[in-house]
């Protein structure tokens, strides 16, 4: 009698649970989701098939994993989308800490809807974490639409131009003539070699310039190898040729080149911990940019062609076949376009 939702998938092998919002509105953290549809679980198998007092903890380790001997659930036939409050290494970081991957396979790897899924995620958390607060606002909601959402097609625009015969130069390229037709960015004065100091007198505007232009040209680079391992050096490299073309700065003041640096070590140099699509906003080495790093990874992932050592089949199938079929989930940019 309540609003909540089960919907089935997988010949019923697959359970989409939607939370009563009563037990949610009373909740202090969003554990009360997992926890709630944990011991719902457990409880109706129990009650539907009669099952004894003895075996009854067999049935809830089933559901739950080796909760509460491990922090999480490990191994539990439960799963959210948000990992659980204890992994956020900070205030504001729950949505923050979604895999790439799992953007990647709700969005059907697709580059451009895996990129807004993940640029909601991270905003949001931005906005949680008290990083949009008065003039701060603009900042971010303009790194969401132009490299999130491809506000006046900036980012298609800057791939469709470079991506047959494109590297990450000519990105570079592109982004300045462009940023330069738009007068966002103007000539200033001019160094003695003749190297000519550019200027802006909106520097958020200009941020969110960079992070389109960060984003196609992951797009470009990584869709041109069919590899996400080139998304830290492309992090890097396009912010490093845009500081030394312009004389501004690159994506996030610097924080993009800051990350692709240890990024580029964790995800697949001389440590080689994993691939890049393992990587959330939260980790300790992505986490530094303000929401505008994680959502390249995901564009990357999706362009990949099996190169990681954790593909997203491997570590997120479930979430393509349940969350992926939520229409908001799989086409974000249609519907918060819609909602607009």
């Amino acid at each position: 009698g309540d609003d909540t939702e089960i919907k089935e998938f997988g010949g019923g092998k697959l359970l989409l649970c939607t939370v009563p919002s009563a037990r949610i509105d009373a909740a202090a953290t969003y554990d009360a989701a997992l926890t709630s549809v944990a011991a719902a679980a457990t409880y109706a198998v129990i009650d539907q098939f009669n099952v004894g007092m003895f075996d009854g903890s067999t049935v809830k380790a089933a559901f739950w994993g080796t909760y509460p001997q491990t922090m999480d659930p490990a191994g539990a036939n439960v799963a959210s989308i948000l990992s659980i409050p204890q992994n956020n290494e900070g205030l504001g970081y729950a949505l923050r800490n979604i895999p790439a991957n799992h953007c990647v396979m709700i969005t059907n790897k697709n580059a451009m809807q895996g990129a807004a899924l993940s640029a909601t995620f991270e905003q949001a958390g931005e906005f949680e974490m008290g990083a949009a607060i008065g003039p701060f606002e603009r900042a971010q909601l303009l790194l969401y639409a132009y490299q999130g959402l491809n506000a006046n097609n900036l980012v298609y625009d800057l791939v469709k131009k470079n991506g047959a015969t494109g590297t990450v130069g000519t990105v570079v390229q592109s982004l300045v003539e462009k940023a330069i037709e738009d007068k966002v960015i103007t000539p200033g004065k001019k160094g003695p070699s003749g190297y000519t100091f550019y200027e802006t007198k909106d520097p958020m505007l200009w941020n969110a310039y960079t992070a389109a232009g960060t984003m196609a040209a992951t797009m470009v680079n990584c869709g041109a190898g069919r590899f996400a391992q080139a998304v830290s050096s492309t992090l890097l490299y396009f912010n490093d040729l845009l500081e030394h073309e312009t004389g501004l700065p690159g994506c996030d003041y610097g924080r993009v080149m800051g990350v692709a640096v240890g990024f580029s070590f964790f995800s697949h140099s001389i440590y080689g911990g994993g691939g890049p699509g393992v990587f959330n906003g939260n980790h300790v080495v992505t986490r530094h940019a303000a929401g505008v790093g994680l959502p390249c990874i995901v564009a990357a992932c999706a362009l990949d062609a099996g190169t990681q050592m954790f593909s997203p089949e491997h570590t997120s199938k479930v979430y393509q076949d349940t969350f992926g079929k939520i229409p908001e989930f799989a086409q974000p940019i249609q519907h918060i376009a819609q909602g607009v």
